[in-house]
């Protein structure tokens, strides 16, 4: 089924389920904001960025890592929580968009008959 295919309800039943965004880059993207070096990009070269580091400055950075991984759930849930949430209230208001544009569309059928029947 083409996108047109899916605006204008024609052709088959499944719907592409591609989006603008993928898990890594959604994922980047909120870690980004968290704790930027933990962004996929990064994770090569943080050997080479804490090369030398004491063992408590280790264990440091491992405790800010962990905290950020917390975060990264917690935000996580919260978009995800949100996001369907805001499909939802889209969907019951497009549907009711949908069927009060049928309805109109109903009555005008009808208004076009009765009119007919009147002129004949």
């Amino acid at each position: 089924m083409t996108q047109k295919d899916a605006k204008s309800g024609s052709g088959g039943s499944s719907v592409s389920t591609t989006f603008p965004w993928t898990a890594e880059s959604l994922y980047d993207a909120m870690m980004y904001m968290i704790e930027s070096e933990l962004m996929t990009v990064m994770i090569p070269i943080l050997p080479e960025m804490y090369e030398g580091e004491s063992p408590e400055e280790g264990r440091e950075r491992a405790a800010r890592y962990a905290a950020a991984f917390k975060e990264l759930e917690e935000k996580m849930a919260a978009f995800w929580a949100e996001t369907k949430s805001d499909l939802k209230s889209f969907s019951k208001a497009y549907v009711a968009e949908i069927k009060k544009r049928a309805k109109q569309n109903e009555e005008q059928i009808l208004s076009d008959i009765e009119s007919s029947f009147g002129s004949a």
